[in-house]
């Protein structure tokens, strides 16, 4: 049985998507990996100056926080911790693929314009919505 082979370009291509996609969660892993460390050195601070006398004139909103976040065992630090990760990250995501979204219909729509000039236009917006009323 003859085994078939991606063309050069193809194979190459493939590689550079697989590549793109691995750095892309490299870096994902590294911001991550900031962003928790950030908080548990934050969370070691205030542990470490509760109780004890200090300058610092606190309000009471962030005593009760602090209050409360001392009070949580470590599981629930650290789902706390993913959880506020994850709908941070989840609202950036959200904000990018929008902005994909706006790039790529003007793109199309250009493209459409230089295949078939007399194309008529299916008349989504310049967001990529469908428009209201339509």
């Amino acid at each position: 049985m003859a085994e078939k082979h991606l063309p050069r370009a193809e194979t190459l291509r493939a590689i550079v998507t697989i590549s793109d996609r691995l750095f892309d969660l490299l870096k994902l892993a590294v911001k991550v990996t900031f962003w928790i460390f950030f908080v548990i050195s934050a969370a070691d601070i205030v542990e470490a100056i509760g109780g004890q006398s200090t300058s610092l004139d606190i309000d009471a909103e962030s005593t009760i926080l602090v209050k409360l976040w001392s009070g949580l065992d470590l599981g629930c630090k650290w789902a706390w911790v993913v959880a506020i990760i994850g709908f941070v990250y989840g609202i950036l995501q959200s904000h990018l693929r929008r902005r994909k979204v706006k790039y790529m219909a003007a793109r199309i729509t250009d493209l459409e314009i230089i295949i078939d000039p007399k194309r008529t236009t299916s008349g989504l917006t310049k967001k990529g919505d469908t428009p209201k009323g339509g």
